[in-house]
């Protein structure tokens, strides 16, 4: 994930960035390896729980769970995962 936030933490991103990298993220999720896809899934399930990694208290946990599950879920996210879950039991 580093590689993919080029060594700048989720935090430090403006929104325009934090964008580019869910749309990168989705795009890897389309990919025909499958450990690959598991990764960017694990990736955007970080970032669903709010970046925990780079919070100092629970209050800014909170904050950034919020922050991105909304913003995952107006990237589409919730799509990409249900038909990669029907890909997944096909």
């Amino acid at each position: 994930m580093a590689s993919l936030l080029e060594a700048k933490r989720w935090s430090e991103l403006d929104l325009t960035g934090q964008k580019a990298f869910v749309m990168r993220l989705l795009d890897a999720l389309e990919v025909v390896n499958r450990e690959k896809r598991r990764r960017v899934a694990r990736a955007i399930l970080y970032l669903a729980q709010g970046v925990f990694g780079e919070c100092d208290t629970e209050a800014e946990v909170l904050d950034w769970t919020r922050h991105n599950n909304f913003l995952l879920y107006q990237m589409g996210t919730f799509t990409a995962f249900l038909e990669l879950l029907n890909m997944e039991i096909a």
